[in-house]
């Protein structure tokens, strides 16, 4: 298969990843208790204590986990508002979160097997190497 090869599946392991960072960092912000609660400002006192996970902290710069804090911290009122009206919600939007998790992977899988095929057919296909000795 060769360097190409290993080039692919690296690609895939780096999007698998981010799918996963992203998968992760949308269930907790689904599955977050204070979406329910009764009034707003418990929930955007609670929003200070939101820390990425350790093993995150790793690949996601300080400036970027801030961000997206603040980001949150803008769309948060009408999160609260739609999840604290439907509190069923979060009942089954976690587990689809997870859902489409599982198929990212998937997806990303097949992709990684088929260009890894895709690049063999096409080595088959050109024949083998030929080395000119001068």
């Amino acid at each position: 298969m060769g360097g190409l090869g290993a080039l692919i599946w690296i690609a895939v392991l780096f999007l698998g990843a981010a799918w996963s960072l992203l998968a992760w960092a949308a269930h907790a912000i689904v599955t977050w208790p204070s979406w329910r609660a009764p009034d707003l400002t418990a929930w955007s006192e609670r929003l200070g204590e939101v820390q990425m996970p350790a093993w995150a902290q790793a690949f996601v710069p300080p400036q970027t986990a801030e961000s997206l804090k603040s980001l949150l911290a803008q769309w948060g009122p009408g999160l609260h508002e739609a999840l604290a009206g439907m509190p069923d919600l979060a009942a089954w939007l976690g587990p689809a979160v997870v859902g489409v998790w599982a198929l990212g992977m998937f997806a990303l899988a097949v992709g990684g097997l088929v260009a890894t095929i895709g690049l063999r057919a096409l080595r088959a296909r050109l024949g083998p190497r030929r080395e000119h000795i001068s």
